[in-house]
Parts: structure tokens; sequence; C-alpha cells
């Protein structure tokens, strides 16, 4: 049985103007470099997803896959980490490291199905998975109150006006093929319409570099700052 550990929440999450969630796309590898120096320059607080980027000094890596979560646990550094609830943690993953649950009611329906985004008082999210690494991590970048989020490897597959694929990114021992087309569908619309307008809606400028493919979306309807 996991050991229980407290709700990250907008109480526990300290306020940064800038925040960089790295997803796992493969533009990683071009923009990493250039990340960790924009988060040098800004102070930021850095989030990755599934895994820990070594080209970055990070400080949370948010956990959603049980599988990632297993191949990587053995060999990471102290670290913060946090967690989605399907997550087990073990009493010496709990000593080496500090620990926080995602903060989940899981009474209520999928995320990519709902008819919008929701972010309680209670810093509580109102679904019961979240899904996507990324967009999980994109999602809990409003706990710090930032001005500024710049999302790194957000590639995902992009598709044509009439919703079939136009391409899909490779696996390059980091990132997935995306076999049901009809789920990443979703996840693009969810992003494009929910996600991003969600983060824009708390005041957060939204930033990515220009070789990130964004999931496809046109970046100039969702005015995303685009940094080089």
């Amino acid at each position: 049985m996991g050991i229980k550990a407290r709700p990250f929440c907008y109480r526990v999450a300290p306020k940064s103007e800038s925040i960089v969630v790295v997803g796992a796309g493969p533009s990683v590898t071009d923009n990493i470099g250039a990340a960790a120096e924009y988060a040098r320059e800004n102070k930021s607080i850095v989030l990755c997803a599934n895994y820990y980027e070594r080209a970055i000094d990070y400080d949370y890596i948010v956990y959603v896959d049980v599988k990632k979560y297993k191949e990587t646990i053995p060999t990471l550094p102290e670290s913060k980490i946090i967690a989605h609830r399907g997550i087990p943690l073990s009493d010496r993953v709990l000593k080496k490291h500090k620990i926080w649950r995602i903060a989940l009611n899981i009474k209520k329906k999928h995320l990519y199905v709902s008819r919008g985004v929701r972010f309680p008082s209670d810093g509580k999210f109102p679904y019961c998975s979240l899904g996507n690494a990324g967009f999980t991590s994109a999602l809990m970048s409003a706990y710090f109150k930032p001005k500024k989020v710049l999302l790194v490897g957000f590639d995902g597959p992009i598709f044509k006006k009439d919703g079939s694929p136009k391409s899909i990114a490779k696996d390059d021992g980091r990132f997935h093929n995306f076999v049901n087309l009809g789920r990443a569908a979703r996840k693009v619309k969810h992003f494009r319409s929910r996600l991003i307008p969600f983060l824009k809606s708390k005041g957060i400028v939204v930033q990515a570099f220009s070789n990130d493919n964004l999931w496809g979306i046109n970046r100039r309807e969702a005015q995303i700052e685009d940094i080089g």
C-alpha cells in the first residue's frame, strides 16, 4: 500500500513570476540549453513531466505515468516530486524525496471529455484523471501564480483541418508514436481550446520556442509568444 503524501496546492506552491514546463517531445533536444539559460535569467521554477532532464536544473518532477515513474525512480537524485494518486509510493522513496500528490476529485469525469477547465479555490482538479503529463504540468503551473509560462517539448502530433494526421512525432527514446489518433485529436482540441485559454485567463503569458510544434495549434490564434 502506498504511503500518503500531502496534496500539492496553492498553499504549498511558492510564488514565482516565471515557470518552465519541460515535456518529452523531440524538440527538447534542440531547446534544452536555451531553456536552461532562460530559467537562470528569469529565476524560473522548472517542472519536468514524467522524467528528469539532466541538462536543466529542475525544481519538481510531475509523475502521471506509473511505467515512467518505475523506470526513473531507482536512479533519481533527491528531488521534489508531485505524483498522480495512482503512483505507488514506498517508504524508501518517501524518505529519499519530498513528495506531494496531485489533488484530484475522482468523482468527476475525465479531463479530455469535460466541457472546460476549472481550477477551484481549494486547489483540487475536478477530474478523475489528467492524462498527458505535459498538460498536467502546464495546468499545475497556475498554482505558482506566474506571469509567464514557457512550454518546452510540447510537440505532439499535427493534424490537418479535416482532422486527419499531417505528421506524427517519431519515437526517439522519450517520445511515443500515437496509435490512437482519435484520442490524440481530443488532446489537441483540449490543448488549443481549453488549456491555453485557461492559462491566459489567469493573466499568464504562454511562451514557446519557434521549432516546438505545440501539437499543431495555430500559434497566432492561440497568442503564444515566440521566444526564438
